[in-house]
């Protein structure tokens, strides 16, 4: 995935730039904080009036810091669906989106190094602003809250039970490329 990663980063600059982004478009984004953890994401999206339709696969390694006390090897895989509304034309400025994702999570018992694998279902609503850095690429910082609507809080992982929060905030940046 790393890989396909840095192939659609060097096609972002030798791809010709056009003049204006319309209705009807289509791109994709790489959000910063699951490579810097080692992992990844991306998006794709096709726009249409005041609205963007975005399918989403990322993979992230929880930062240590950020694993609860007692374990490590935090993952997670998600996968989704989300609809972002655009108050202004041409897909800039400022967005709010909500959807819905399943994440793929695994987490290790630092006392006895078992590892268990875990599913939740998850409501995502979040906004951000859509930069543009060029007619086809732009910066898109974003906050979100990820809540659980189903699955497991409480997973027993060898002699501990890991406590997943039902709440999650979560924000980055993204680098977005309109085809």
């Amino acid at each position: 995935m790393k890989f396909f990663g840095i192939i659609c980063l060097l096609l972002i600059y030798n791809f010709p730039l056009k003049a204006e982004q319309t209705p009807g478009s289509m791109g994709m984004e790489l959000d910063a904080l699951p490579w810097l953890t080692g992992g990844y994401y991306v998006s794709g999206w096709y726009g249409v009036d005041h609205l963007k339709y975005r399918a989403v696969a990322a993979q992230i390694n929880v930062p240590a810091s950020f694993v609860k006390n007692g374990f490590k090897d935090h993952e997670i895989t998600a996968y989704a669906l989300i609809l972002d509304y655009f108050p202004k034309n041409n897909f800039k400025g400022i967005w709010y989106g909500a959807g819905f994702e399943k994440w793929q999570s695994s987490i290790t018992n630092k006392s006895d190094n078992i590892n268990k694998e875990f599913d939740h279902t998850v409501f995502t609503a979040g906004l951000g602003y859509v930069w543009h850095i060029s007619d086809v690429l732009y910066l898109n910082p974003w906050a979100a809250l990820h809540m659980l609507i189903s699955g497991e809080e409480k997973i027993s992982v060898g002699n501990r039970t890991y406590q997943q929060d039902t709440i999650i905030p979560s924000a980055s940046i993204k680098l977005g490329w309109i085809f």
